[in-house]
């Protein structure tokens, strides 16, 4: 015994390498098979384990024999039991892919599953997860879509029925599926057997008719599409008169069912935008409108459409952040750079910064993105009422914008407006959504020929101090112009105070 230690001992590299070996295995093992093989994974831990004990405790001795001479043994039953368990792992994943290969060949249909050569469930496919509009191909998620089957006759769960159809008889079934969203699949399934060479490798499970459409599944196409997306959706089926959801909106509701009568979605609508829902038209003028629905974060806005699809009518809404009814507002680093570019070529330049005052009361009242849409068009009425057909506006704070003038008459035409009693940038009136909106500004504005110095940074400051005095509620207006501070002269001599060193050092004598 002592020598097999010692053979052991002096060829520590090699017991390493087999340890490596039976790692690579178990990892191996683990590529082949979808589930982790536990076997293997324990079988490796203790393997490493044991290598661990013996290279901090190398001396110790258990029912007679140096830990040395079992820690090998047991590296090398581990090697041998990882490489069985690879062995047979990969002949069944072979099989598998034989199975699946020969039958793609040879059978011209619809493959809903895959039985091995006892009969024993393999795998459904992605096309029959697609069907029932499931994100992956994992048994889990068919327990969680499926609510019950209807097989010859006889109710069952998924578990069930899979035990059900493990017979080594070639059979047809005929199966209505109901699922967990209301709706009701029917179709013919057959049970083949595939044979290659004379070898029985597995059966498959196909339909030759397809897939009817049972009571309340109307919207299964649409529904699996909508699902496909991942996006939180929702639409209105005219003929199950209910709201069906996607998974991802159900999650934003916080709901368990995916479909929604009309009085439960109703409670969901935030009551401002209650009119809107009550006259839209359901007739096939297409239309958009958008409301928001109380969700779990928060009020959230959504677009509803009307659309036809597979010549059925339905109302499609999905969230909306208005990105396309919004203003594309520049940032801080765009002014600067533009500024430095205006200047260059005019030698001149102005700025204006517009706040708007009660924009934390708009963001209340509609959200940020909502909000951003008045504001878009509260500057579009500005950029009409100065005559511009397009402006650039460019964002410094949430509620600070920076509107750069480059010509003379467009800094004259801004300051006449300004001296209307009722401008827009007093106090006006924003439609959104039929719902009419006061917004309220202030304005701090700076010809570059007052600021101290040409620089972009030093024009917007004077502009934000322009700003400060102009938000002032005790300030008689809402603009304010820049103005620079006077330069005050002081001359000692004429104001007959002597500072010299002579003066000061009679005082200190004294």
């Amino acid at each position: 015994m002592d020598r097999i230690g010692e053979f052991i001992i002096q060829n520590e590299s090699f017991l390493t390498a087999v340890l490596s070996l039976v790692l690579v295995l178990f990892f191996a093992a683990f590529e082949k098979k979808r589930k982790l093989p536990l076997l293997s994974l324990l079988i490796a831990l203790s393997a490493l384990a044991a290598i661990f004990v013996y290279c901090f405790f190398p001396e110790i001795i258990l029912f007679g024999i140096p830990f040395t001479v079992l820690a090998a043994s047991y590296i090398v039953l581990a090697f041998f039991v990882n490489l069985i368990t690879y062995a047979v792992l990969n002949s069944s994943f072979y099989r598998r892919m034989h199975l699946v290969k020969v039958a793609a060949d040879s059978i011209g249909h619809k493959i809903y599953a895959y039985l091995d050569s006892h009969a024993r469930l393999l795998d459904f496919t992605e096309e029959f997860a697609n069907m029932l509009g499931l994100k992956k191909n994992k048994k889990k998620h068919y327990e969680e879509a499926v609510s019950k089957i209807l097989v010859d006759s006889q109710e069952m769960g998924l578990n069930v029925f899979i035990h059900y159809i493990g017979t080594q008889e070639e059979r047809d079934y005929r199966v209505a599926l109901t699922l967990e969203d209301g709706r009701t699949l029917k179709m013919d399934l057959k049970k083949r057997k595939v044979i290659s060479s004379g070898t029985l490798l597995g059966y498959v499970l196909l339909s030759f008719a397809g897939v009817r459409a049972g009571d309340g599944a109307e919207g299964a196409t649409l529904n699996n599409y909508l699902n496909f997306l991942g996006e939180p959706i929702f639409y209105y089926d005219f003929r199950l008169r209910k709201y069906v959801l996607t998974r991802e909106m159900m999650n934003l509701l916080g709901v368990s069912e995916n479909v929604l009568g009309e009085n439960n979605f109703l409670s969901i609508v935030v009551s401002e935008d209650m009119p809107l829902i009550s006259k839209r038209d359901l007739g096939d003028k297409i239309q958009k409108i958008h409301y928001r629905l109380k969700t779990s974060k928060g009020d959230l806005w959504f677009e509803e459409s009307n659309v036809n699809f597979e010549g059925q009518k339905y109302l499609i809404a999905h969230r909306t952040d208005f990105s396309n009814l919004k203003m594309n507002f520049l940032d801080q680093k765009s002014l600067l750079e533009t500024a430095r570019l205006v200047y260059e070529r005019n030698n001149w330049l102005a700025l204006a910064l517009v706040k708007i005052t009660n924009h934390q009361k708009i963001k209340q009242r509609v959200g940020r993105d909502a909000g951003d849409v008045i504001i878009s068009r509260f500057f579009s009425r500005a950029g009409s009422e100065l005559g511009l057909s397009s402006l650039k506006i460019y964002r410094l704070e949430e509620s600070v914008f920076g509107l750069l003038i480059d010509k003379n008459d467009l800094y004259n035409s801004l300051l006449a407006l300004l001296n209307k009693e009722n401008n827009v940038f007093v106090k006006t009136e924003i439609s959104f959504n039929e719902i009419q909106y006061q917004v309220e500004s202030a304005l701090g504005i700076i010809g570059s020929e007052n600021a101290e110095d040409s620089r972009p940074e030093t024009i917007i400051r004077g502009a934000y101090e322009a700003l400060e005095l102009a938000e002032d509620p005790k300030y008689a207006r809402n603009y304010s112009l820049y103005v620079p501070k006077a330069k005050i002269d002081l001359d000692l001599d004429d104001m007959g105070i002597d500072l010299s060193d002579d003066f000061l050092d009679s005082i200190l004598k004294e």
